[in-house]
């Protein structure tokens, strides 16, 4: 970060604070301009890599009031800040027309800034820039325009427009941010730094979760049902199959700090109360096992594997019947397979029934958005107000609203970015590189078993878990040869002290 940035940092940050602290609307209608000021002048300066890198960490930790954290009885200071970026600023200035999000704001912004750069020739984010497949990044237009099908269906179908505007909102971002990033990141000289913010966001969610849970109760004084949020599920699990993906492939990696953030990752996995949580960690190192070639280490893996077979198994018998915390992945396993034995897992697949019928009206040209999906079983009265529009299971409201071109279109991102993950999983020589390949399909999978299981579409974890390994796994495919390119592999810009560049 350049000397002249810091100022317009430190400024922005300063007054930030102190707009919060003060805890009055009018010093935060004050300070905004000047704080926007800033901040545009510093994203204007320093790569776009590093605000990419920043805005991830903040994506990733403030939080979102429509996740309703702490089940609504815990905020931290910075929970206005997180309503600024996440939501849209009617909800939290009262201005009707302002429809759209501080994140919009901020996509745009870079976006703009992004191409001002190419028309300048300016190539601060070019040195050791490395390109993605062009028919990969193709695939973002793609799913953009699969989602302008599934809405222009839906109003032709008689959809409520304001309705359409919020499913679109879930799909639209992951496309805009893949490309953002791939403009962005060089390459793999980026994966250390977008570790480092991803097990930093997975720490501090970690204690977040721990310190609540211990410390704050619901309003009849028991215990929360979760402690962030159910999204904090991706995080955790990301964070979880880094450091494992890490210790698994080895290099020259301080474990003990690893180990450090893998226990506090852990106990966010606990104390957050989220079963789908352990359920994304174990099939993503299920699938890493399978992928990995038939090493030394795996071959350690296998030998352990069958060694704890019976104790995994008793493990299970034991705990298939108990309420206790410690069986928490055997009653997420038992949910699963037996939906009945929990309320809200049967809940669930009624809705699933639901859906799956509504498909069946219209499976080509879908339903369209803004429109309701069809309740055949009716279910009992819902908390979400947007149910009907926006239910639990949003892998089957792709299938249900969109139909087959619709959901082709705006899955086939992720076919690519598995298939490159793969590819240079397999082509990949050192540590690091497979530890980024392993992540880039972990990631797909982590979110696609959130949007099974509960409002994972869109989600703004999500979205910055996803969108950047997407475009990880399609430079990474170039650069380890796994992808046939014209462009060689640049050689990396040397490291700065700040360690993002």
């Amino acid at each position: 970060m350049g000397t002249s940035v810091k100022p317009a940092v430190i400024l922005a940050v300063v007054l930030i604070c102190g707009a919060i602290a003060s805890d009055s609307a009018i010093v935060g209608w004050l300070v905004a301009p000047l704080v926007m000021g800033a901040l545009f002048y510093a994203m204007n300066k320093v790569p776009l890599r590093t605000s990419l890198l920043v805005l991830t960490f903040l994506a990733l930790t403030l939080e979102n009031p429509t996740d309703i954290p702490a089940a609504g009885r815990w905020q931290s200071p910075f929970f206005i800040l997180g309503s600024l970026m996440l939501m849209h600023l009617n909800n939290t200035t009262g201005v009707g027309f302002l429809v759209f999000s501080g994140m919009d704001v901020i996509l745009i912004t870079l976006f703009y800034i992004a191409h001002k750069r190419r028309q300048s020739g300016n190539n601060i984010d070019r040195i050791g820039w490395v390109p993605v497949p062009e028919p990969y990044r193709k695939l973002a237009f793609v799913s953009m325009a699969g989602t302008a099908f599934v809405e222009v269906i839906g109003i032709l179908r008689g959809g409520i427009f304001s309705m359409s505007l919020w499913q679109i909102n879930q799909v639209i971002y992951i496309p805009l941010f893949f490309l953002l990033f791939s403009q962005g990141l060089r390459g793999p000289q980026d994966h250390r730094a977008l570790a480092k913010v991803l097990l930093l966001a997975a720490s501090v969610r970690g204690v977040a979760a721990t310190f609540i849970m211990n410390t704050v109760k619901s309003e009849t004084g028991g215990q929360l049902q979760y402690a962030t949020s159910h999204h904090d599920s991706m995080l955790f699990a990301m964070g979880a199959v880094l450091v494992l993906s890490l210790l698994v492939h080895g290099g020259k990696f301080k474990r003990k700090p690893l180990l450090f953030c893998l226990a506090l990752i852990f106990s966010g996995v606990v104390y957050n109360l989220r079963r789908m949580a352990w359920v994304q960690i174990a099939l993503a190192l299920i699938v890493l096992y399978f992928v990995m070639p038939m090493t030394p280490v795996k071959k350690r893996i296998r030998k352990t594997l069958i060694y704890l077979s019976p104790l995994i198994a008793a493990y299970i018998v034991v705990g298939w019947n108990s309420n206790a915390s410690v069986f928490g992945p055997v009653k997420s396993i038992r949910a699963a397979v037996q939906p009945t034995t929990d309320p809200s897992a049967m809940t669930r697949e009624i809705e699933n029934y639901d859906l799956i019928y509504t498909f069946s009206q219209h499976p080509f040209l879908s339903n369209g958005y803004g429109n309701r999906y069809i309740p055949l079983i009716p279910l009992p009265p819902m908390p979400h107000p947007m149910e009907p529009y926006m239910p639990h299971n949003s892998f089957l409201v792709l299938w249900a609203f969109a139909g087959y071109p619709g959901f082709t279109a705006m899955c086939l991102l992720f076919v690519g970015g598995v298939y490159c993950g793969v590819r240079a999983y397999r082509f990949a020589k050192n540590p690091e590189d497979q530890t980024a390949a392993v992540m880039t399909f972990a990631a797909v999978l982590i979110y696609l078993i959130q949007c099974w299981g509960d409002l994972g579409l869109g989600s703004w974890a999500g979205v910055f878990l996803v969108a950047p390994s997407l475009a990880i796994a399609g430079k990474l495919a170039v650069a380890t040869g796994a992808w046939p390119s014209a462009r060689a592999r640049t050689k990396p810009a040397p490291a700065t002290a700040s360690g993002l560049r």
